[in-house]
């Protein structure tokens, strides 16, 4: 009994589990540290970041050089956080607390791991750095593996990047996550904006099935219309004939 359980136990630790994977980076973070003039911003970007991560069930991994690593065990949670955090260091910077603002670049990435296995793979980490390199000063990118992991993406909106990159030798397509209420009406009006890294494809191919299936509807429509009026016409003769006869 004891060699069955320990058995299903080993099946379950070897059991691969999805994770999501946060690296922020808060502009001249390290000069910004050493400043003694700037140590309030730094605590009040600690305050923010900290209770976004803890709120949405993230968890602090470790620090990289100015990158702060963080896990969580659902991309929901991850994405929710991340647009938590841009949006409270927005109201930080409109407060004018500060002379300079505070910016952050954050990105996202979702993959599968080892569930016995607590240390992240380092090609996760090293994915989620390079994409995080990418983005400019409030800015937030999610790769397509992060947006296809959500469960609900109501509410959320992205607008893919020209940008891609190779993650074990295949391209992986990145997209910006839209915080910013007039980023996403401006989005919106151009009708680049996305709640679904697929969503994209599916529309092209809803247009073209449209523009398809609507003529066909009409001619079959007016086929139809044909048949009916040109039985409606030998109808009536008929009708008068009989009406004669009686």
């Amino acid at each position: 009994m004891n060699k069955i359980t320990n058995n299903l136990s080993q099946e379950a630790e070897n059991i691969e589990k999805s994770l999501t994977v946060m690296v922020t980076d808060l502009k001249n973070a390290s000069l910004v540290a050493k400043i003694e003039s700037d140590a309030v911003k730094h605590r009040e970007h600690h305050d923010i970041v900290s209770l976004a991560i803890r709120l949405n069930n993230g968890v602090f991994v470790k620090a990289i050089d100015d990158d702060m690593l963080f896990r969580f065990n659902n991309a929901q949670d991850a994405i929710s956080a991340a647009v938590e955090i841009q949006k409270e260091i927005d109201r930080l910077n409109i407060s004018n607390k500060f002379k300079n603002p505070v910016l952050m670049r954050i990105s996202l990435h979702s993959d599968k791991h080892i569930a016995k296995d607590s240390e992240i793979p380092i090609d996760i980490i090293n994915f989620a750095r390079h994409m995080k390199s990418l983005t400019q000063p409030g800015e937030t990118f999610a790769s397509k593996d992060t947006c296809n992991a959500l469960n609900n993406r109501r509410g959320i909106h992205f607008r893919p990047i020209s940008q891609s990159i190779s993650n074990k030798k295949e391209p992986v397509s990145i997209y910006k996550v839209l915080w910013n209420p007039q980023e996403v009406e401006l989005a919106n009006s151009q009708g680049a904006n996305s709640t679904s890294a697929e969503q994209p494809v599916v529309a092209s191919k809803f247009k073209l099935i449209l523009i398809v299936v609507i003529p066909l509807l009409l001619v079959l429509l007016l086929t139809l219309r044909e048949e009916i009026s040109s039985q409606l016409s030998s109808d009536e003769p008929r009708a008068i004939h009989q009406s004669i006869e009686k």
